[in-house]
């Protein structure tokens, strides 16, 4: 509801809250997938949620040309915001009002034919106002209102984008299922293969189980290379 703030806005402090966690998811991508990283990048601004301050220390990163990249979990990615001011004034705040009318028998109720009484969302409009401006007056004057919208979202949140939304949005083509289900194939019994296989198992089961599968991580060696644990979130 705050003038001059939308998605752009909200994204970056969004960002900037979480910068931290995504400095370490994007390190741990790198890792998996060999993307170089440089030593010494200024992380940028990363609040402490225990000291309750912002920080600021050298990390390592992936640069490219444009300057340090952060990679984000797609299961946090989102095309629109979950809470939408036209959405809230629309078929919240709208007939919240058209109801305070009706109650009060105001001039801008209407008796039609069949004896039923309405108030318009027009004529609601015309008496209210609309924009931001409008709907902070009226959501203080009714906070209810506000509070019945938070319910409904938490209610139901928007659920992650699909394999085939992130296609369609970075105009990207989907995980090929039968080249992952072939490299699986392809892997020869035997240690040889093993790092192969493992990988080709990754790869797949990130795939087919997302987004229950969200943070993966690859195996690591322990009792000197006679066992491996893997981690997949």
């Amino acid at each position: 509801m705050v003038p001059g703030v939308a998605e752009d806005v909200v994204s970056d402090i969004t960002t900037n809250l979480i910068r931290g966690p995504l400095i370490d998811y994007t390190q741990a991508m790198a890792t998996i997938h060999g993307i170089p990283i440089q030593q010494g990048v200024e992380s940028g601004p990363i609040w402490d949620a225990v000291a309750g301050t912002w920080i600021s220390e050298f990390t390592q990163l992936p640069i490219t040309s444009t300057g340090k990249l952060l990679l984000v979990p797609k299961v946090i990615v989102r095309q629109h915001m979950d809470y939408k001011v036209d959405e809230y004034y629309r078929y919240y705040l709208i007939p919240h009002l058209q109801d305070v009318e009706l109650t009060a028998n105001s001039e801008l109720v209407q008796l039609l034919k069949n004896g039923r009484r309405r108030v318009t969302k027009k004529d609601v409009e015309a008496k209210y106002g609309s924009g931001k401006g409008t709907i902070v007056r009226e959501t203080r004057n009714h906070p209810e209102v506000l509070d019945r919208y938070r319910q409904s979202k938490r209610r139901k949140p928007q659920p992650p984008m699909t394999h085939e939304d992130i296609a369609t949005e970075t105009a990207t083509d989907g995980p090929d299922w039968a080249d992952l289900l072939g490299d699986l194939t392809d892997c020869s019994p035997g240690t040889q293969d093993a790092s192969r296989y493992h990988r080709a198992v990754f790869a797949l089961l990130k795939a087919l189980f997302y987004p229950a599968l969200s943070h993966p991580r690859l195996e690591h060696e322990i009792h000197e290379g006679r066992k491996r644990l893997s981690h997949l979130r």
